[in-house]
Formats: C-alpha cells, sequence, structure tokens
C-alpha cells in the first residue's frame, strides 16, 4: 500500500488509507482538479501498455457507476485513481436492517442495473465482476444505489479480448455495422452472466433476508404478497436457462417495463391478438371504401410536402438559407411524422453554423417516437447522424459526436460508399481527437481498405500527429489533405494550418495562407475564413506596440468584420468585434450603435452587456472627475456578470479585466 505524502504522477498526494466497499484503498488529493480521490491497486506493471489500457477505462461514464478517472505507477506497480462515491455500503446497512421492502429495492434494483447496462453496452463490453452488497454503496442523501470497485484487470481482458472478437466479425459482416443490442460473444457471455446471477442474488437476499440456495424458494413463495413482474425480474437472473437476461441492457429494459412479465398482461396480448385478427377481416372490406376517400384528401398534403422538400434539397447549395426554412416549416406542418424535412432542417442549420441547433433538433427527433422509423429512412437517419456528428465535432464535444458517427454508419445503406467513407473518417478523427487514438486504429484500417482512403489518410495522420504535438508534421499532412478538394475535409484543414501558423507565431505566414484562400473560397467557408482573417489581423493589433502600426491594423480587421455584416453574417462575435475596434480607435458613437445591435439581437449573450460596460467606462474616464456616475457602467456589468457565470464560459480574459475594473472602482467609492 502507499505511505502518506506520496505523490503519485506528480498529481495525486496521498493522504490516508480507508476500508472501501470491501477493499482497502488509500484517499489522494488531486492537485490538478482540486478534489478528493481514491486510489486502488491493480498489479504489477509488466506490460507499458497496460497504463494506457487502464486510462482507457476513463471513458465509462454513468451515474450509477465509481468512474476511473486516471491510472499511475509507483514503485512498479500500477494504481488506478477512481472518483471518490460516498455513501455507505449496502453489507452493513443490511447487517443493520435485516430486509428491505420491496419498493426501495426496485428503486435499488434499477440503479444498479443502469450501471450494469453502462458497462455492458459499451463499443468494446466489460463486466463488473464483483456484484455483491459490499460493492453497492448507498447514497445517504438521495437512497440511490451505486457499483463501486469493479474489477480493472478483468475489464481490460474482456476489453482486449472483444476487440480481437470484433476483428473476426469484421470478416463476414460490414464493418462496423453491428447490432443495436450489446454484442454478446464468447469473450463475455460468461462474465455477463455472472454478473446477473450476482445482481439477482442480492435482489432476493434484500427481499427475504437470506441467501438464495441451489435450488431456491421462488420468491413468490416467500413472499405472497410481492408483485409478480419484479419478482418475474429476479427469478429471471437466478435461472440457468434461457429465461436469464443476456446482458444488463436486457435486465435494465425489464426493469422499466416491469409489466411485461406480469402474466395477466401476457394474457391479455394473446387474446388481444386473436380479437385483433377477427376484427381485421370485419372491417377490411369497408376499409376500401374509407381508405379510397382518405387517398383522394392526403393526395394534395403528400404532394405539396413532396414538391416542398424537393425544393430544398435542389437549393441546397444556394445562399437562401431563410427560404429554404420557411419551406421546411411547411413541409413539418403539413406532415410533422415524416423525418425527411427534420433532416433538411439539420443540414441546413449545419451550412449557416447554427451548430447548437443541429444538436437540439436531433434530440428532439430522437425523443418524439411520432416520427417514422421505418426501414425505408434508414438512409435519412444516417444522414441526420452524420450532420448531428459533425455539429457536435464543432462543438468540440468529440464523444458526442463519436457516438452519433456510430449511429450514422449503423443506419447506412450499402451503396452509400462516399458517405461511408466520410463518416469512418470524422469519427476516428473524433476518437483521435477525444485522446483515444487506439480505438481510431481500426477505423483508419478500414479507410485504407477503400480508394478513397489515399485521400483521407493525410488528414487523419494530420490529426494524430497534431494531437501529439508534432506540428510540423501535422502541417505537411494538412497541406496535403487540403489540396484534395474535398470540401469538408479542405476546411478543416485550412483552419487547422491557420491554427498552426498561430500557434508557431508566425503571423505574417498566417494571414498571406488566409488572404490567398479567401480569394477561392465562396458560400459560407468563405465567410468563415473572413471571419478568421478578421480575428488574425485583430490579434495582431492588440499585440502591436507601434501606436500607427496598431490602429492600421484595427481598420483592416474592422473592413473584413463590415465584409461579413454587409454579407448578412452579423452574428455576436462580429458586432462585439465591431464595437470594440471602434471604441479602441475612438468612435464611441459608432461602438454604441454596434453594442446597441449586439444587445437587441442577442439579448441572453453576455458580449453584448461586457462591451458595453467597457464603452460606459472608457466615456465617464474622458469627463471631469466630478461628472463621473458610472451607473451606466454598474447596470452594464452587473447583466455581463451574470450572463457570464451561467454561460460555462471561464476562459474570457476580458471580463477578468472587467472584474478587476469593477473591484477597483467599487473600492474607489464609486457605487455608493
Amino acid at each position: 500500500m502507499l505511505a502518506q505524502g506520496i505523490r503519485l504522477a506528480d498529481r495525486y498526494a496521498v493522504r490516508d488509507r480507508i476500508s472501501y466497499g470491501g477493499e482497502t484503498v488509500s484517499r489522494a488529493y488531486d492537485m490538478k482538479t482540486e478534489r478528493f480521490v481514491l486510489v486502488r491497486t491493480v498489479t504489477n506493471v509488466r506490460d507499458s501498455e497496460l497504463l494506457l489500457r487502464v486510462r482507457a477505462l476513463s471513458t465509462v461514464e454513468g451515474s450509477h457507476i465509481q468512474a476511473v478517472l486516471d491510472a499511475a505507477v509507483y514503485d512498479g506497480t500500477l494504481y488506478a485513481v477512481c472518483d471518490d462515491v460516498k455513501g455507505a455500503s449496502m453489507r452493513s446497512a443490511f447487517l443493520m436492517h435485516g430486509h428491505y421492502e420491496e419498493k426501495e429495492v426496485l428503486r435499488w434494483a434499477r440503479g444498479i442495473a443502469k450501471a450494469l447496462s453502462t458497462l455492458h453496452g459499451r463499443r468494446y463490453p466489460i463486466a463488473h465482476g464483483r456484484v455483491d452488497m459490499a460493492h453497492i454503496l448507498i447514497d445517504p442523501v438521495k437512497s440511490s444505489a451505486r457499483l463501486v470497485n469493479y474489477d480493472i484487470q478483468e475489464a481490460v481482458r474482456l476489453q482486449d479480448e472483444s476487440k480481437a472478437e470484433e476483428a473476426s466479425w469484421q470478416k463476414n459482416k460490414r464493418f462496423y455495422q453491428r447490432r443495436r443490442e450489446t454484442f454478446v460473444s464468447e469473450a463475455n457471455a460468461e462474465a455477463f452472466a455472472r454478473d446477473i446471477r450476482a445482481f439477482g442474488e442480492v435482489m432476493y437476499e434484500l427481499l427475504t433476508g437470506k441467501k438464495p440456495a441451489s435450488p431456491h424458494e421462488p420468491l413468490r413463495e416467500c413472499l405472497p404478497e410481492m408483485s409478480e413482474p419484479f419478482a418475474n425480474v429476479i427469478e429471471n437472473c437466478l435461472a440457468d436457462d434461457a429465461r436469464g437476461y443476456r446482458s444488463g441492457l436486457e435486465l435494465s429494459d425489464a426493469l422499466r417495463h416491469l409489466y411485461r412479465e406480469d402474466s395477466q398482461y401476457k394474457r391479455y396480448r394473446r387474446e388481444s391478438h386473436k380479437r385483433m385478427m377477427a376484427g381485421l377481416a370485419c372491417i377490411a372490406a369497408g376499409a376500401v371504401f374509407v381508405g379510397a376517400g382518405f387517398f383522394v384528401r392526403s393526395y394534395g398534403k403528400y404532394a405539396r410536402y413532396t414538391k416542398l422538400v424537393e425544393s430544398v434539397r435542389a437549393a441546397e447549395d444556394s445562399d437562401t438559407p431563410e427560404k429554404n426554412m420557411v419551406f421546411i416549416e411547411e413541409a413539418k406542418a403539413l406532415l410533422p411524422g415524416k423525418l425527411y424535412a427534420y433532416v433538411l432542417e439539420m443540414e441546413n442549420l449545419y451550412e449557416r453554423g447554427e451548430y447548437r441547433a443541429v444538436v437540439d433538433c436531433g434530440k428532439a427527433v430522437k425523443r418524439n417516437r411520432q416520427i417514422e422509423a421505418s426501414a425505408e429512412n434508414a438512409a435519412l437517419r444516417s444522414e441526420m447522424f452524420f450532420t448531428w456528428g459533425n455539429a457536435e465535432f464543432e462543438l468540440g464535444d468529440y464523444k458526442e459526436a463519436d457516438k452519433a458517427f456510430s449511429d450514422a454508419v449503423y443506419y447506412m445503406p450499402e451503396d452509400a460508399e462516399n458517405l461511408y467513407v466520410r463518416t469512418l473518417r470524422d469519427e476516428a478523427v473524433s476518437l483521435i481527437r477525444d485522446g483515444r487514438p487506439e480505438e481510431a486504429d481500426p477505423l483508419t484500417a478500414e479507410l485504407t481498405k477503400h480508394q478513397a482512403g489515399k485521400s483521407v489518410i493525410p488528414y487523419v495522420s494530420a490529426e494524430t500527429a497534431y494531437m501529439q504535438g508534432e506540428y510540423e508534421k501535422a502541417m505537411t499532412l494538412y497541406m496535403e489533405a487540403a489540396e484534395v478538394g474535398e470540401p469538408d475535409m479542405t476546411r478543416r484543414s485550412v483552419l487547422m494550418i491557420s491554427k498552426l501558423y498561430g500557434i508557431s507565431g508566425e503571423t505574417e505566414k498566417r494571414i498571406n495562407f488566409l488572404t490567398e484562400q479567401v480569394r477561392s473560397a465562396d458560400g459560407r467557408f468563405y465567410l468563415t475564413l473572413v471571419s478568421e482573417l478578421a480575428d488574425v489581423w485583430t490579434e495582431r493589433a492588440d499585440a502591436e506596440k507601434n501606436v500607427t502600426k496598431k490602429a492600421s491594423y484595427m481598420r483592416t480587421a474592422y473592413k473584413q468584420y463590415m465584409t461579413l455584416k454587409d454579407e448578412g453574417s452579423a452574428s455576436a462575435h462580429t458586432l462585439d468585434r465591431l464595437a470594440y475596434i471602434s471604441e479602441t480607435l475612438g468612435d464611441y458613437n459608432a461602438a454604441a450603435d454596434f453594442v446597441s445591435e449586439l444587445t437587441r439581437n442577442y439579448p441572453e449573450d453576455y458580449r453584448g452587456f461586457k462591451r458595453k460596460a467597457f464603452l460606459e467606462a472608457a466615456i465617464e474616464e474622458e469627463r471631469q472627475e466630478s461628472e463621473r456616475t458610472y451607473d451606466e457602467f454598474r447596470d452594464a456589468y452587473n447583466r455581463a456578470n451574470a450572463l457570464f457565470s451561467s454561460s460555462g464560459n471561464l476562459a474570457d480574459d476580458e471580463m477578468l479585466k472587467l472584474r478587476e475594473l469593477h473591484e477597483k472602482l467599487r473600492k474607489g467609492g464609486w457605487f455608493g
């Protein structure tokens, strides 16, 4: 065990030893995140890759499972750094209480089943391996259950075996187009079965106060008043035949829909099916006549809907996004249950750069059960998830982007070769950006099998080099990828080249590169490059000491931002920068106009009120001290600070300067 005072990975300061979930572990303080964590011994280090494989378990996320946060080595021993979950052991609570009521046990059962569903439902599934009362904690406030201390060595082993089995599975099935249910392979079926049976044994003991014997007394005989559906679920967990659940996903689904296990419900379903078949025969003749009239009335709707969506699809490359949205809204109102219009809406929003709106629309479609999900819509759903994944990528949420791209491949038809390659490419890059390059390797291998892979691989390799800090290599590869001509890959490569010039401090080369790219770009990408170029000129001006050059750079940036505004792209960022430059150049009237437009068009964006506060402070500074009030500054600051605190953006240096200015004025007695 680790002695007190030892520091792991120059980050985790070990404090003391504790007994936790039936295991002796060390508590440590994470100096980076400023919170306490738990450190568990894994094994003696023999394989250098084992450290990375344990760290890969940090992708396991769930509200009912303890998270592995990191891994570290000390004196030849590998340690796993885990979340410090609060709560009392279910074993100690059970010893004091004896047994529990069905309602409380059911709540715990659903939480534990959700944890098993999280573990078993991963792309490379893992098992808990230690499901018992000692490894279940009860939250003292919420009274919810959480699984802790899963077997990390077993988890690593199962992941390795699952990867190997998936590789062989690819030989006879289309790559990565796996089933929606858990891939219960030979590698994990036995481990899953142990988890499920152990779950059943825990539930049985909680309800009856005794462990189940072999053979055990049925729950309904021990507890005649117990509900039949919940009892049947537990009996299925303890069964050795086909009634047992194959994974935590099936168990969690059964607990969410307990009514399916009720004998009366099953009997009702059988009888209602017979009645339905007889009824269908009776109404078939009448339906012919009614259907004819319905067809006549509905045909007009379908014809109009088809005309609208085809008009939007035909105008995708045109510069009429507002007109397209009018058509899309009308189509959705005509037939709200059809998917096509929603997919077009997401694509249209993406082209306009409204990435958060794309994600919100995708989530709404997934929640809406009225939207058709027939097999004919598989291609549309594939397009929807592809657009969704790209929006998540632009927002920087690479984990969610990976999930969306995975769903896109699942629904993708066999003949969508181009979209298939693009989706695999973007998922591989998402995994690389998320710090999981080993999971991107099989996707890269699949890309090399396609002719298009020759043009894609430089881009994927560039992302890998960038994440590893090999910027010169990344620059060369991005240059190669940008010349391919595939639109979205070229766009990303050009922006990354610009970013790399910025990292290396080569501002002049960056400006020349962007200026050249602007000349040949069009559409939305043209506006993106103009915005990037304007930002670079502003950064150059801010860094310039010479007053004359500084003003010249500011005016150049101003022209670029005005180009965006004139093109109808007056985003919050554009208006904020125009106001900032106008204020810096001393044109307070123009700055006030831009601030007014910014706060009017984006009332929930803190940047408008931040800029207003700076402007009011600058105006007051030019007045005689006896004439200053700072009332307008104070009101704008309070609004900006409130919106900033709720925005989730904690990296705005200007807001920090504004807070310092506010504190200076407060101490100076300007606010009464």
